[in-house]
Parts: structure tokens; sequence; C-alpha cells
């Protein structure tokens, strides 16, 4: 299983237009996350070379790619709590009415003002909660390929990544 980029990728290596990408190696962690490590090579021949031939230097390294690909593994769940929190209100206060030099004339007017204070609100919390159930009973490279896929498409487009 690999994945190739059709249209052109800066590498430490240089501009290809053949990447061809290979997941090596994958850690799945109890906190809710898979980590796969990836291999980018300038072109599949370089990939594909006799075991013992291949020195280390004919990986690439793709900045836009990184070297792993996080896939989270949780379940978002939300909730209702009830929170204190500082709530606007309207209130109507009366004040006095000032004349040209600024002194009471004995009358009042009324004056809508915003006040804040504390009151019991809802709010919907989020939470990530680990799921590994998203990948029991199923080929992991399968599933990593597959998100994997879904990164590169939307740095390169679906048209340009293709399965090998």
């Amino acid at each position: 299983m690999a994945l190739k980029i059709t249209t052109q990728i800066g590498t430490n290596r240089g501009l290809t237009s053949e990447a061809y990408i290979r997941i090596f190696r994958y850690e799945v962690s109890k906190l809710g996350f898979m980590n796969c490590w990836l291999q980018v090579y300038q072109s599949e021949a370089d990939a594909n070379q006799p075991a013992g031939e291949t020195p280390i230097y004919k990986e690439s390294v793709s900045l836009e790619i990184g070297s792993t690909c996080k896939i989270p593994l949780v379940d978002i769940l939300t909730r209702t709590v009830k929170k204190q929190q500082l709530v606007d209100y309207q209130e109507t206060i009366k004040v006095p009415i000032l004349d040209e030099n600024r002194q009471p004339t004995g009358q009042v007017e009324d004056k809508e003002v915003t006040r804040k204070r504390p009151m019991e609100v809802d709010v919907e919390e989020t939470y990530e909660v680990p799921n590994l159930s998203l990948i029991e009973g199923q080929d992991i490279f399968e599933y990593g390929y597959t998100k994997l896929k879904e990164k590169l498409v939307t740095l390169y487009g679906a048209e340009n990544i293709v399965d090998c």
C-alpha cells in the first residue's frame, strides 16, 4: 500500500511530481490517537529499490506533509451544565436633570442602563473521549491510509492523489 502525489511538491531533495508515500510504522495510544510514521520518496522507483540497496538518503521530507500523520480516535460528547456567569440586564434609574451650569434643577428623568449580575445559566461543554473501537476489527494500515489520503486530498486535491 502507498499513495502517490501527481502534482509538484517540494521536498528536502528538490521538487517532484511523483512523490510516493508509505506508512512504515504506527502506534495506537489509549489517549485517543493513532500516529503513523511516513516514508516520503521522490518516486515509486526510489521506494522500490531492493532491500539493502536503498540508503536512508533516498527518503525525502516534505514540510507540508510532515513525518507523521496523527489520527484522532475520539468521540465528541456534548453535555449541558449549569454555570455562574455575568449576564447583562437592563435597568431604569432616575437621574437628576442638570441646568447649563451642571446644577440640579430639582427634576428627574428615567435613564436606561446596562448592568451585569451573576446568574446561573445553561452552558454546553464539549469533550473528546478516547474511542479505540473506531479501529477495532479492521486492517489498521488500511485505516491509516484512508486518513492519510484525506489529509493529502486537503493539501493537493483529490485529482492529484493516486492509490498504489
